[in-house]
């Protein structure tokens, strides 16, 4: 089976993965060689299984923080829900904690017209 992704060198600086499927360009951001190559093959891997590929995410992610099974959106959002989580050590402003939970969905930008 031909892969989706191809990696190349653009200009001798950054190196790139080449979409087959999309004609697309995506940049890696990346000098190393050795890195964009395991970038790129993460890529080609994300479309063979994307089952397994959430799996691992929750293995990750339990593995970075214990307590995520135990925790849930309330708990997150009383209080400083920054220390919490522990993803920014800045504190929100006054008065815009929990304000994502008291807000209501805002209407479509354009009506169906059917």
């Amino acid at each position: 089976m031909k892969e989706r992704y191809r990696l190349f060198l653009r200009r001798k600086s950054v190196y790139y993965a080449f979409d087959n499927t999309t004609r697309n360009f995506e940049s890696l951001k990346t000098k190393d060689k050795a890195e964009a190559t395991r970038l790129l093959l993460a890529l080609n891997e994300a479309g063979k299984q994307p089952a397994m590929n959430l799996g691992l995410a929750r293995v990750y992610l339990r593995h970075s923080d214990p307590m995520i099974a135990e925790r849930d959106l309330a708990a997150c959002s009383g209080g400083n829900h920054q220390t919490q989580i522990g993803a920014n050590p800045i504190p929100l402003a006054e008065g815009r904690q929990g304000q994502g939970l008291r807000s209501h969905p805002h209407p479509p930008a354009h009506r169906d017209p059917g």
